[in-house]
């Protein structure tokens, strides 16, 4: 059976395989723009950038996008934005603040979180409970969020262009509707760090704190801007500037009956036995500690202020 199970993959994957080497392949740029495929590589191999591919009858279709921009609006785009966010939120002091705007394209509703869901990298949720346990972890630390960037003297939004089913009643921040902030963030979703002059800094990339925190703690961002130039003129691989961040080391969870393990010693040699199979670091917890685990895990997943993943 499962001879015959692997003869029928090996088939389905080969068809696959000739019906792509049949169809054009083209290489775009943010804006739609056909550029070579040297281009395209380069791009891709940059740490500014994301590559994606979708397909469709005739045509494979490989698109650059730039994660992280700097830029500036002009003098009457600036007022007309700040006019016009005023108005929708009812608050003056966004005519001349910093403004932060965590802006989302589509907010989704537990049951329109497609199957194959990267709203929080694939691993949660995955039950109605668990969506709202993790919507309510972000309720709760969006109070420690907006202490933190007020001291900064900056104002936090909330956008969204499309609400499918979203209804989780949140305590701590709303959500507004604008569809003025569509050309900016080009249909996606990201955050705009925009400065009281219009300067701003786009980011639809991976979002910490402290890229926040920096900005705002200095307007000055010349070095910053030259960091990203540089960056962009020579698609650098290796991130530089405050681009740069250490990713912690994660441990393999495993978990076991432990009832079944008649001492220490054996725990003990399971994890080595396991560690000598490649699994790093590991943690050895009991299943009944399953659940309480994953609450862990959406917690953390809370813990950046303008994460993609909300």
């Amino acid at each position: 059976m499962k001879t015959k199970l692997l003869f029928i993959l090996l088939v389905f994957a080969s068809l696959k395989l000739a019906s792509q080497s049949t169809k054009t392949r083209i290489y775009l740029d943010k804006d739609n723009n056909l550029i070579p495929m040297v281009e395209y590589v380069q791009k891709c191999n940059s740490f500014l950038y994301k590559c994606s591919q979708k397909e469709n009858d005739s045509l494979l279709i490989n698109t650059a996008f730039l994660q992280f921009q700097f830029g500036k609006l002009s003098i009457k785009e600036n007022s007309q934005l700040r006019k016009y966010l005023a108005k929708k939120m009812n608050n003056k002091n966004l005519l001349n603040a910093a403004i932060i705007i965590n802006h989302k394209k589509e907010l989704l509703g537990f049951h329109k979180i497609p199957v194959n869901d990267t709203l929080t990298h694939g691993r949660f949720p995955t039950t109605e409970e668990q969506f709202n346990l993790r919507n309510l972890n972000i309720d709760n630390y969006k109070k420690k969020c907006s202490a933190l960037m007020s001291s900064n003297n900056a104002i936090t939004l909330n956008t969204y262009i499309k609400n499918s089913e979203y209804t989780f009643n949140n305590k701590s921040y709303n959500w507004y509707k604008v569809n003025m902030l569509a050309s900016i963030f080009k249909n996606k979703s990201g955050v705009l760090i925009l400065k009281p002059d219009g300067e701003y800094f786009l980011n639809q990339g991976f979002m910490l704190n402290d890229y926040a925190k920096t900005l705002l703690s200095n307007y000055d961002w010349k070095q910053h801007i030259n960091h990203y130039k540089n960056a962009l003129s020579n698609y650098l691989k290796k991130r530089t500037s405050f681009y740069k961040f250490e990713r912690k080391r994660q441990s393999s969870v495993i978990f076991i009956n432990k009832k079944d393990f008649r001492n220490k010693n054996q725990i003990s040699q399971l994890k080595e036995s396991l560690r000598s199979q490649g699994k790093g670091n590991i943690v050895i917890r009991d299943r009944s500690e399953m659940n309480s685990y994953r609450n862990e895990m959406v917690a953390k997943i809370s813990n950046y202020c303008y994460s993609k993943s909300y």
